[in-house]
């Protein structure tokens, strides 16, 4: 039986500027790992990235409370509405039973006090890096699955390796095998678009834009 060396899991995760430490010192988050594998945002707006980054919070949020059964409805703006019920529809159309956890670290429980591992940062302290996986453990038509929630205008190829990362993670700590990552991307008043993530290679491939931007970090490029 593996052993949870809970215990030794000394990180922090600033919300703000999500920056995680592990045992006093940064390590790098999936997401900004993989900004190498994104297109850069120069040219837009910063207000409308404002507006976006406000609204894709606003959006994990209502998932996360909803999924908890903790949501005010009337707190919501319609614009958060119609994104909401895309994932009710994601709920239902694909079966979707969020799991709980027994055994919770200490560390942990003001945050799984219900069991769900739901908007939980975890390190990963092997290959050192951060995550926070949206729904990091649920049924998905029958497999056990990681999930993770958008609500951008379109799909991004790097969510593959976003996902890849976290179940690395999901495994490492909790003895779970992850089957099936889903990517849930929210669409107003319509069924969401859904993306089941498949290539073994995303993880390797996760790796190496980790690897190029550790170098770059440590010759202070970019």
């Amino acid at each position: 039986m593996k052993v949870m060396p809970w215990d030794d899991l000394d990180f922090e995760l600033e919300p703000d500027t999500h920056r995680y430490t592990y045992k006093g010192s940064e390590v790098p988050a999936s997401t900004r790992i993989l900004e190498l594998a994104r297109k850069p945002l120069d040219g837009i707006p910063r207000q409308a990235l404002a507006l976006a980054t406000e609204r894709g919070n606003s959006c994990h949020t209502a998932v996360e409370l909803h999924v908890r059964d903790d949501l005010d409805h009337e707190t919501l703006t319609r614009e958060i509405k119609v994104r909401l019920d895309s994932w009710k529809f994601f709920e239902d159309d694909y079966k979707v039973t969020p799991m709980k956890i027994l055994e919770i670290p200490r560390m942990y429980q003001h945050k799984m006090k219900d069991g769900l591992l739901l908007e939980v940062p975890l390190i990963h302290p092997v290959f050192m890096y951060g995550v926070t996986p949206d729904l990091g453990l649920a049924i998905v038509n029958g497999a056990i699955s990681t999930v993770e929630v958008k609500a951008t205008s379109t799909n991004n190829d790097a969510t593959a390796l976003q996902l890849a990362s976290q179940v690395k993670a999901i495994e490492h700590w909790f003895n779970i095998k992850v089957e099936e990552r889903y990517g849930v991307r929210l669409v107003p008043n319509k069924r969401p678009d859904v993306m089941r993530y498949t290539d073994k290679a995303d993880w390797a491939t996760f790796l190496s834009f980790m690897n190029v931007s550790n170098w770059r970090k440590v010759h202070k490029i970019g």
